[in-house]
């Protein structure tokens, strides 16, 4: 419905809209499970200790493009049809130490995304093609992240941290006609938006209040 002055679909919602509300253009169907926990512990004069971990588990991501195609399962895939890798388990598991003098807190993370194979290798047909066999396996990444924060008086925090420590480089796959990583969705031959592309970064933030 556009508007009948401008002819817009989108300036004034009130007069130009699209009704799709009587198609059924697709399908997307995702099963999981999500889980937090957190645990802590004193430890006498040592001070405290924190556990904590966030996890999603992807057991089925189911698409259906077009009510008259076939139906796929996105999970533990990635590549041109599935996009960015969508592992079926990913995690980051936190320990915190607060020591028992000066306000110090020290964390260290652990940030996990478990094993993708290429779409293209998948055995249903709305998806198998040829693909590059010798990368068409991404292994489960794991990254150590340590930051440490401390009061300045009352009024202020200095935080200096360290994200991936042993500045893993993310996983290179392919482009071209056999592709593995398409330019619409992937960038710079690698997954940008999964992977940690900038390797070792270290930071230091003073925060003030007033």
């Amino acid at each position: 419905h556009r508007d009948p002055h401008n002819y817009s679909l989108w300036i004034n919602s009130a007069t130009s809209f699209v009704d799709t509300r009587t198609r059924n253009v697709g399908i997307n169907s995702t099963k999981g499970l999500d889980l937090a926990a957190h645990y802590r512990q004193d430890i006498g004069k040592a001070g405290r200790l924190s556990f904590g971990l966030a996890g999603t588990y992807t057991k089925d991501f189911l698409l259906q493009p077009v009510p008259s195609g076939g139906e796929y399962d996105c999970a533990g895939l990635y590549g041109a049809t599935c996009g960015a890798p969508l592992a079926k388990w990913r995690h980051v598991f936190t320990t915190s130490w607060a020591a028992p003098w000066a306000g110090l807190d020290v964390t260290l993370r652990w940030r996990h995304i478990n094993s993708v194979d290429v779409d293209r290798s998948s055995s249903n047909i709305q998806l198998k093609s040829a693909f590059y066999q010798s990368v068409g396996h991404i292994a489960a990444y794991n990254w150590v992240d340590l930051s440490a924060d401390i009061p300045i008086g009352s009024a202020a925090e200095f935080r200096l941290g360290v994200n991936n420590i042993a500045d893993k480089n993310p996983p290179l796959v392919p482009t071209g006609t056999l592709s593995n990583c398409p330019n619409t969705t992937c960038n710079d031959n690698s997954w940008v938006g999964t992977y940690d592309t900038l390797g070792r970064y270290i930071y230091m933030h003073v925060g003030v209040k007033f």
